[in-house]
């Protein structure tokens, strides 16, 4: 699949979730799990703690 179908599906996947989001129940570490990390992947980014070096 090419970023542009991943990207899009992962929109798709926001919207039919939003309100789950907005919901008080659903906190930071969910959305970032469900949403933010795979968004920051599709544009390879690295923000996973696992892959920071400690200096």
């Amino acid at each position: 699949m090419n970023k542009i179908s991943d990207l899009n599906k992962l929109i798709e996947h926001f919207k039919f979730y939003l309100k789950q989001y907005k919901n008080s129940g659903h906190d930071v570490v969910n959305i970032r799990v469900d949403f933010i990390n795979k968004f920051f992947k599709l544009l390879d980014l690295e923000i996973l703690e696992k892959n920071i070096k400690k200096i």
